[in-house]
């Protein structure tokens, strides 16, 4: 059966550092570093399903953008709607091993280049044409008050598409 779904997920893109470890600081200096955020884990994740899935971020235009999403396109993700402004990643920490069953799991993702976004930046139309599905987690419009707005907007263009 051939799938007809062609999913758009929009947010935020991180930085992962993950303790392999009991704890974040320690002797043995092991952090492993990963693209992650709820957005990118779910295209990620419907990528390596082999949907046809496109995420929709706003990252910095440096070398660890890139590495980052030439690690979901290589898990099939289009990562070709990534808008390359701004100067920050955001990041976030899983301070044991098992950081995120712990709830041990700090965010640094303060003045990042998503969380910079304004409404009216995203010509939502036009990115939406040949999607039949979009996502986004109950975070990103959470993040600040732009980004709530930018929700809006595309919730209002999705209707008329519809």
């Amino acid at each position: 059966m051939q799938n007809k779904e062609n999913i758009l997920v929009f947010g935020e893109l991180l930085l992962r550092f993950s303790s392999t470890e009991d704890q974040f600081i320690s002797k043995n200096h092991t952090v492993a570093l990963f693209p992650g955020g709820s957005e990118a884990n779910v295209s990620a994740s419907l990528g390596q399903w082999k949907l046809p899935v496109s995420y929709l971020t706003c990252a910095p235009d440096n070398a660890l953008t890139t590495n980052a999403l030439q690690y979901l396109s290589e898990l099939g993700v289009d990562t070709s709607k990534t808008i390359l402004e701004g100067s920050r990643l955001g990041l976030y920490f899983l301070l044991s091993a098992n950081g995120l069953t712990s709830g041990q799991v700090v965010y640094d993702r303060k003045f990042s280049s998503f969380s910079s976004l304004k409404p009216g930046v995203i010509d939502w139309d036009k990115v939406l044409d040949g999607y039949t599905w979009f996502h986004w987690t109950a975070l990103t419009p959470a993040l600040n008050e732009n980004t709530a707005a930018i929700c809006k907007e595309v919730l209002a263009v999705a209707r008329k598409k519809e």
